[in-house]
């Protein structure tokens, strides 16, 4: 079994994957000790990200799903399709959210979309849903192929400055960007 002092140590990073991935506690217990070096007896953060990157890889689709009447009730300026959109993005973790998009276009979610969203949750602080509408925004609605770094650092940063905290702040955001530009 791995030890204690070698999982304080890399709670940040497993922290980090449990919420990129969703993944539930038995499933990263199985996670980490797949990520112990035999050898040592001690955990390897390389093997567990690529363990979990493996695991997670082709992710199932996401069912649409209406949105909650309390969404609803609080969402005055956005439609019933934004409102579906807030619904889904809640729902999902990063990664699984991307691939669905991915695979529903034909592609497959890169290794650095993988570094892109977790360097949007363990550095920049952004929580799923933000990572999610941002993830929409650059892949299903400006119909790019992939994230790039510098693109979504903007957005994040443009974000964050404007107080984005959660997916309809988010998606409030991009609706006043949107008209900002056509003005």
């Amino acid at each position: 079994a791995v030890g204690k002092a070698d999982l304080d140590h890399h709670q940040q990073l497993i922290e980090v994957e449990h919420q990129l991935y969703g993944i539930d506690e038995p499933t990263m217990k199985k996670l980490v000790l797949r990520a112990v070096n035999l050898a040592n007896n001690h955990f390897d953060p390389a093997k567990f990200k690529r363990t979990v990157a493996a695991t997670y890889q082709k992710p199932a689709s996401a069912p649409a799903t209406a949105p909650t009447s309390d969404q609803a009730s609080t969402a005055g300026q956005l439609t019933h399709k934004d409102q579906l959109l807030l619904a889904s993005v809640d729902k999902y973790a990063p990664v699984d959210f991307l691939q669905s998009m991915k695979e529903q276009t034909g592609g497959f979610v890169t290794a650095s979309e993988r570094h892109i969203l977790t360097h949007l949750l363990a550095d920049v602080k952004l929580n799923a849903a933000v990572i999610n509408i941002l993830s929409w925004y650059v892949i299903a609605d400006l119909g790019n192929p992939t994230l790039k770094a510098n693109f979504v650092d903007a957005i994040a940063n443009s974000w964050i400055k404007a107080g984005v905290h959660d997916g309809q702040s988010a998606l409030l955001q991009l609706k006043a960007f949107n008209r900002q530009k056509a003005a």
